[in-house]
Parts: C-alpha cells; structure tokens; sequence
C-alpha cells in the first residue's frame, strides 16, 4: 500500500503488484504538466528571498550532495525533495503546492531512475547550485528556466534509456 501510494508500483486486481513503469507519452505529459506547475510557482514567488530560506536550500543541497557521494540514495531522494520543497512554497499557494507535491510523487519512478549514476548525481548538484544562485539574484527568468531544465533531465534520461532497453 505504502509503495502504492507514493506511486512507485501499480497494483492490479488479482494479478499483483509491479515497479511503476511508463510509456513514454505519459513520460512527456507528466514532464509537461510539472513544468508547467513549476512555471506558475515560481512565477509567484516574491523576491527577494530571504537569506534564511537561501541558507536553508544551500544547507539542503549539501546533504543531498553527501548523501550521494555516500551511496546512501534513499537519503539523497528526500534532500532532493526537500529542496524542491523548501523552493516551491515559496509561492504561497497551498493549492499548487500541493499540485506540484502529488506529481513530483507521480514521478518519483521517473526522478530516482538512475540516481546511482556518478554523472546524474553531478549534474543534479550543479543544477541545485544554479538554481540556488538564480533565487539569490532575484531572477525569475533564470530560475524558471533552470526548474523546468531540470524537471525534464530527469525524463530526457529515463525515456533514452527506455528506448535503448525496449524489447
């Protein structure tokens, strides 16, 4: 049930349970539709941020930067949604916050595909440091860019590798 509901398996009527698989249009859809969540977020974002919650989204990507250097992948998955978090309710809108939360979990199959990965795990903590420096220079622009960018590494990645590894 616990797996069910954070989206990482589908459970069918009297055949089991299976690892959360999807197509690769539902793979685009759900990256459209996040992205478009993110846009809207950060779009009501009042600047600037302050240096607490700066402080915050820098502590939190070094957690998720050692928790990957450390193997410990369960670890760097909840540093990786808490910094989103801490970033996306800064809009203050419960509603979409909420939005955005129930698809990161809808994704989450798509998001943690391949985070063992060295090269992954590099380019996740480049892009949080960018992103933490968009919000430090107040720029909206550059930070919508940057979520949405990173919204769709994640599914670039995981669509690569399913069209590589399709039978």
């Amino acid at each position: 049930m616990e797996l069910e509901r954070r989206h990482l398996v589908d459970r069918r009527p009297n055949k089991g349970a299976r690892v959360r698989d999807y197509s690769i249009e539902e793979v685009n859809a759900l990256s459209d539709f996040r992205a478009d969540l993110h846009r809207l977020a950060i779009s009501k974002i009042k600047f600037p941020i302050s240096t607490k919650i700066l402080a915050e989204l820098r502590r939190i990507a070094r957690a998720y930067e050692m928790a990957g250097r450390d193997g410990d992948y369960a670890r760097a998955i909840a540093f990786d949604n808490a910094f989103h978090t801490c970033l996306i309710e800064l809009c203050e809108n419960r509603f979409l916050i909420a939005s955005i939360g129930e698809m990161s979990a809808a994704a989450r199959a798509i998001d943690c595909f391949r985070i063992a990965d060295p090269t992954t795990l590099s380019r996740t903590v480049a892009d949080h440091q960018q992103i933490i420096e968009a919000a430090t220079r107040s720029h909206g622009s550059e930070l919508v860019e940057l979520c949405v960018n990173h919204v769709f590494s994640s599914s670039d990645n995981y669509i690569r590798d399913s069209l590589l590894y399709r039978h």
